[in-house]
């Protein structure tokens, strides 16, 4: 995969994901650039943002992201009128956010949260799994 230069976004919305799977920080760490092209997810351009599809306990399906770079430390969730992002390493931020998110779906539980790489990055290993407990 190759870093885009070329086109840069300062947030990382649903249509972002829509049109590249995978993102970087730019060099400032104050936007992102897109990656392209067949191959394993790159390690050494830092932390990655890769699309994926995530389903709550209850089998809602929710579109979103996964943060990270060897293994996935949080997670965006597009959910209509809101952009959340859970850093599952800072659980006293994670844990108002992830309520206020219940709320939202009508108090259904999030965690255990299973995610999926889906469609498959080309040429890159299969990513799944599930976010457990705060």
């Amino acid at each position: 995969m190759e870093k885009l230069s070329d086109i840069h976004v300062r947030e990382l919305a649903a249509g972002e994901f829509a049109r590249h799977p995978v993102w970087v920080w730019d060099d400032a760490q104050e936007g992102h650039h897109p990656l392209a092209g067949p191959g394993p997810l790159p390690t050494h351009l830092g932390t990655l943002f890769v699309r994926a599809t995530f389903t709550t306990p209850t089998g809602r399906r929710l579109s979103g992201y996964l943060v990270g770079l060897q293994s996935f430390y949080a997670f965006g969730l597009f959910v209509p009128g809101r952009h959340d992002v859970i850093n599952l390493n800072l659980p006293d931020l994670a844990r108002p956010a992830l309520q206020a998110l219940s709320a939202q779906l009508g108090g259904e539980p999030i965690l255990p949260l299973q995610y999926r790489v889906d469609p498959p990055l080309e040429g890159a290993a299969d990513i799944s799994g599930v976010f457990g407990k705060i």
